[in-house]
C-alpha cells in the first residue's frame, strides 16, 4: 500500500478528542454574544494546549458555523478585516469588521472537567471575556458560564 502525504505518527482519526469539542463549544458560545459574526480570527496562542491535527478539526468544524476563521497572526494586516489606529507610535487593530477576536486559555483540564477563559472582541474596547466551568457529559461538553466581563 502507498501511503502519499500522511504521517504515520499522527492520529488521523475523524473522531475529535475532548479537549478539541471544548474549545469549539466555548469559542462557539461567546462568539455568539451579539450578532453573529462573519468570520472568526483566533489567536495562534489559543492552540498552544492542543496538537496540530485538534487544532485543525476545530478549525475546520467553526468554519462550518461561520463563513471564515483564521488564525489572526495571518490576517492581522488585513485592511477589509480591520480597523487599525496608531496609538503610541504603533499600529494598533480598533475594529473587526463583521468579525471577531478570539482568545481562549485553558485553565484547568480534565476528561471531565474544565475552566476555561475566551476573550471575544469586536474592538480595542468591545468585547466580552466569559470564564466557564465545564463538565463532560453524555457525549458532550455543558457550559455553567461563571462570569462575564465586558469591555
Amino acid at each position: 500500500m502507498l501511503l502519499i502525504g500522511c504521517d504515520l505518527t499522527t492520529n488521523h482519526s475523524k473522531e475529535p478528542n475532548k479537549l478539541g469539542e471544548l474549545y469549539v463549544t466555548t469559542i462557539t458560545d461567546a462568539s455568539d454574544w451579539s450578532t453573529k459574526p462573519k468570520f472568526l480570527a483566533i489567536t495562534r496562542s489559543s492552540f498552544d494546549e492542543v496538537d496540530e491535527t485538534t487544532k485543525e478539526w476545530v478549525l475546520a468544524k467553526l468554519n462550518n458555523e461561520y463563513e471564515n476563521v483564521h488564525i489572526l497572526e495571518e490576517v492581522k494586516d488585513d485592511e477589509d478585516k480591520f480597523e487599525f489606529k496608531k496609538i503610541r507610535g504603533k499600529e494598533v487593530i480598533v475594529k473587526v469588521n463583521n468579525g471577531m477576536i478570539i482568545d481562549v486559555e485553558i485553565e484547568q483540564y480534565s476528561e471531565s472537567e474544565a475552566r476555561v477563559r475566551v476573550a471575544a472582541k469586536r474592538g480595542i474596547n468591545v468585547g466580552i471575556i466569559p470564564e466557564y466551568e465545564a463538565v463532560y457529559n453524555d457525549g458532550e461538553w455543558q457550559l455553567d458560564k461563571k462570569v462575564q466581563a465586558e469591555i
